[in-house]
């Protein structure tokens, strides 16, 4: 089962007034609709298997009101069992 199930936790601001919005891509393809976005945690597993051997590039982008903005990117390589 080639589904990696990738997730993040990230610190969150003191002042909830200022509101976070995060975004979650793989291989530059917006997948936020597909995430589950709980408090200070991202997570996603794909629907199905994805193509290996492959390097696939994860990118979460953390934006307040305020115009703070924080990125975090990673990278992993999919081997065929």
């Amino acid at each position: 089962d080639h589904r990696p199930d990738p997730r993040l936790c990230y610190h969150r601001r003191r002042r909830p007034d200022l509101g976070e919005k995060v975004r979650f891509f793989l291989d530059d393809e917006d997948i936020t609709a597909k995430c589950s976005v709980t408090g200070s945690r991202v997570s996603y597993r794909p629907a199905a298997t994805l193509e290996s051997p492959k390097l696939y590039t994860m990118k979460v982008i953390v934006a307040d009101r305020a115009g703070h903005v924080r990125e975090l990117k990673w990278s992993i390589l999919l081997k065929p069992c």
